[in-house]
């Protein structure tokens, strides 16, 4: 996921977003980010305990707030 490009992540819709976020917490929590051919060339990246949770409880804040804007869309739908 390129988060540089988040506009385009959000024309995926909130679902999928949802999905992308939480998926930044598991690739954390299972040492896939950064990933590995990163580390070996930038070893001071190694992510320290307090920077996954960080990120963990930031993926699970986007993922609510996102749950919720797709909620309000679904109850009012917007006229085309």
């Amino acid at each position: 996921m390129n988060l540089s490009d988040w506009p385009a992540l959000m024309r995926e819709g909130p679902e999928e977003m949802i999905g992308r976020v939480i998926s930044v917490c598991d690739e954390v929590e299972l040492e896939n980010m950064p990933p590995k051919r990163y580390l070996r060339l930038h070893p001071d990246a190694v992510l320290a305990q307090k920077d996954r949770k960080a990120l963990c409880t930031w993926s699970q804040e986007a993922a609510h707030e996102l749950s919720q804007i797709d909620s309000v869309t679904q109850e009012n739908p917007p006229n085309l």
